[in-house]
């Protein structure tokens, strides 16, 4: 079953989403789906490979990462 291939842009936007509350249980989720977009990134199916490779931005998880970053050094005042 294909499963990897339903709704990858719901499963997108909720990894590239960040939120200003960063002691939420939105990260624990977001945690989740990293771990599986990694599993998936891993996999020896050249099919699968693929298909995150069309439909995975990384310029977008990039940037995600960046303003996560920011937002923990606001929280930590080390940023203005």
């Amino acid at each position: 079953m294909k499963i990897y291939v339903y709704r990858i842009d719901i499963w997108m936007n909720l990894l590239i989403r960040n939120i200003e509350d960063l002691d939420s249980s939105y990260y624990s989720l977001k945690s989740c789906l990293t771990d599986y977009f990694l599993a998936m990134a891993c996999s020896e199916n050249p099919i699968i490979v693929k298909f995150y490779g069309a439909n995975v931005n990384p310029e977008l998880l990039k940037q995600s990462i960046n303003n996560l970053f920011e937002l923990l050094l606001k929280k930590h005042s080390l940023l203005d």
